[in-house]
């Protein structure tokens, strides 16, 4: 009698292409760091050596995330600022509705869903669509 396998090779390829693997948060690592703590065998307690090597892993990646918010406020920031530059310039675009050229003055900057708009005249344009800057 031929019993076929529970799972092929071919099906495990598949199943682990459609997980994805993302890094390890914070709360994910104290929960395995918590995890491990309650189960360790009280005859051989976790060493203190390793016990710091976790924490201070924990402190990084604390240190890294707080970097990483830092740094995007501040690419933001320089955005904003490069753009501000712009304001009284006049400027040719392609418009969005009619995909004809349009030109105009930005009056303004805005930072919409983390993505700069221009206000030209009475319009809301992207960097994209900025054709020209006129004279």
């Amino acid at each position: 009698m031929n019993i076929a396998p529970l799972t092929s090779s071919h099906g495990l390829r598949e199943n682990q292409s459609s997980t994805r693997r993302r890094p390890l948060g914070r709360d994910e690592f104290l929960q395995l760091l918590v995890a491990q703590l309650k189960t360790q065998n009280p005859m051989s307690p976790l060493d203190g050596a390793d016990f710091a090597v976790q924490l201070a892993q924990f402190s990084q990646l604390e240190n890294l995330m707080q970097l990483n918010r830092s740094m995007q406020q501040w690419l933001q920031l320089q955005q904003l600022v490069q753009a501000a530059s712009l304001v009284g310039r006049r400027v040719q675009y392609q418009s969005l509705d009619s995909q004809q050229l349009k030109s105009g003055m930005i009056t303004a900057v805005h930072l919409v869903n983390n993505e700069l708009r221009l206000q030209v005249d009475s319009e809301m344009v992207s960097l994209t669509q900025i054709r020209a800057f006129l004279a």
